[in-house]
């Protein structure tokens, strides 16, 4: 098996199975983006996790 071949196989066994199946992508001006970075890092979160807790309402 050649090497691309190979690193194909191992992608297709190593895939992540995830619970959530919907992504969802939106953009925020710089000042917004600099105010979310801030609170995320208060909570030792980053941006991505702070947002979708903040959704859920458990942020």
């Amino acid at each position: 098996m050649n090497e691309l071949q190979n690193l194909a196989s191992t992608k297709k066994t190593t895939q992540v199975h995830r619970q959530a199946s919907k992504q969802i992508n939106f953009r925020v001006s710089e000042p917004d983006y600099l105010k979310l970075a801030r609170s995320a890092q208060t909570l030792n979160l980053s941006v991505p996790a702070f947002v979708k807790k903040k959704a859920q309402g458990r942020a």
